[in-house]
């Protein structure tokens, strides 16, 4: 019987580095690729919640909540081309406002959200099977416009909605509770 020893034990440690080292390459490359995608996603979050805020701010003073919430739109968009996501390795996305509900005066789930794939979908030789959207949400809310605070003021002191208050030279005295508006 031969010895252990006799054998002939070349290239095993050049095996055991090339296993080693592949090993190592791709939790390297998979750490590498999460981490960037992880980045860009915060960026993308804040670009949203900028978005959003905008959208939740921006008042034109007109009458119509429909032209209030356009304007509104055309002010978020712009706040979120400011980050210019395309550079960041976002091939496709899409920002979207969910719109204030007409019939309901409390707008909770009202703001923004951007849909897009992550720019990283392969780590090292294996690739994910599957399209993993990344999501982006905002829900700030949104104020009711200028106009629209007046309206209910109005209706609070027992006046229509339609016309000004303040210009019918109101002589009563009403105390009203601040509402926020």
């Amino acid at each position: 019987m031969k010895n252990v020893s006799e054998f002939n034990q070349k290239g095993q440690s050049t095996i055991e580095f090339i296993l080693t080292f592949s090993i190592l390459l791709f939790f390297i490359t998979f750490f590498i690729t999460t981490a960037v995608n992880f980045a860009v996603g915060y960026l993308v979050h804040y670009a949203t919640f900028k978005a959003a805020r905008t959208y939740l701010t921006a008042d034109n003073s007109a009458s119509d909540i429909n032209s209030v919430v356009q304007n509104a739109q055309g002010y978020g968009e712009e706040s979120f081309s400011k980050f210019k996501v395309g550079s960041y390795g976002i091939k496709t996305g899409t920002l979207h406002f969910n719109d204030p509900p007409p019939s309901t005066p409390v707008y909770q789930f009202v703001g923004a959200y951007f849909m897009f794939d992550p720019p990283f979908q392969r780590f090292g030789m294996f690739k994910i099977p599957l399209k993993l959207p990344f999501v982006s949400e905002a829900f700030l809310g949104k104020e009711p416009s200028r106009s629209e605070c007046l309206c209910r003021l109005q209706v609070v002191m027992g006046y229509a909605c339609e016309g000004s208050a303040y210009s019918e030279g109101i002589d009563d005295e009403i105390t009203l509770e601040d509402n926020g508006c």
